[in-house]
């Protein structure tokens, strides 16, 4: 549309310009919010992966504890 030279044309050509610059940018800001996406993306899945570990952890150490100790009781009656 903006390439068109006919004299008259029912849409103003500046229009068709200003919709291809907005186009442009917003394809450059697109990359820069997936990148930022990304980032984030991965430090949450870091920070889950970290959290899953030390509950693992602490699961082994409370069942290395029961396993140790008798229980008073049984529940078995």
């Amino acid at each position: 549309m903006a390439a068109d030279e006919s004299p008259s044309l029912p849409y103003d050509k500046n229009i068709a310009d200003q919709r291809r610059k907005y186009g442009d940018n917003m394809m450059k800001k697109a990359e820069e919010h997936l990148q930022t996406q990304r980032q984030y993306d991965g430090e949450k899945a870091d920070k889950m992966a970290y959290a899953k570990k030390l509950r693992q952890e602490e699961k082994e150490k409370q069942d290395a504890i029961e396993v140790c100790i008798p229980p008073l009781y049984s529940v078995d009656r």
